[in-house]
């Protein structure tokens, strides 16, 4: 972690830094492997959105991919939407999936909750509550009166889940 502290104290220039964090970005060490994550997630630069893809994609270390997925809304780019609709989409894995859309709300952007919208829509019953609760990060209440008319329902089948998110999201 050394190069690290190098390129942050500017003895070293960023791609010397990113090739350091492609190395470490393999370790065994999961602390060593976070802050290669959280690192990327501090740079304002496309580079390293790009770094944090190509490691998401090579990694075989669910931890890191899930810590990724929560890294990617700090600077979000049209390439990191992309990447974060694409897992949001496939509902096979919930707990990424889950981290995607939440990390899709926490992101603000407008595209995000437009995105969130759509899925809403077609979404199954597992996923609605994650759903539910990204778009109440997000300052679009374009879809608030299909909430109000959804809490009643979900009150009467006793889906507390979905009404607590529901009301959480109106609030």
């Amino acid at each position: 972690m050394q190069v690290l502290k190098q390129y942050r104290s500017g003895k070293i220039p960023l791609e010397s830094a990113l090739e350091a964090v492609r190395t470490i970005s393999h370790s065994f060490s999961e602390a060593e492997r976070d802050e290669a994550v959280a690192f990327l997630s501090e740079l304002d630069h496309p580079e390293a959105q790009r770094e944090l893809l190509q490691i998401f994609r090579n990694s075989q270390w669910r931890t890191t991919r899930l810590r990724i997925i929560g890294a990617l809304s700090k600077n979000p780019t049209e390439r990191t939407l992309e990447a974060l609709f694409g897992i949001a989409s496939d509902e096979s894995d919930l707990p990424m999936c889950e981290e995607s859309i939440w990390t899709l709300g926490r992101s603000g952007n407008r595209l995000a909750a437009r995105f969130l919208i759509e899925a809403f829509e077609t979404a199954s019953s597992t996923i609605r509550p994650a759903i539910i609760a990204a778009l109440g990060q997000i300052p679009d209440r374009s879809i608030a009166q299909k909430f109000l008319e959804l809490l009643p329902a979900a009150i009467e089948k006793k889906d507390f889940l979905l009404a607590k998110n529901l009301i959480l999201s109106l609030a």
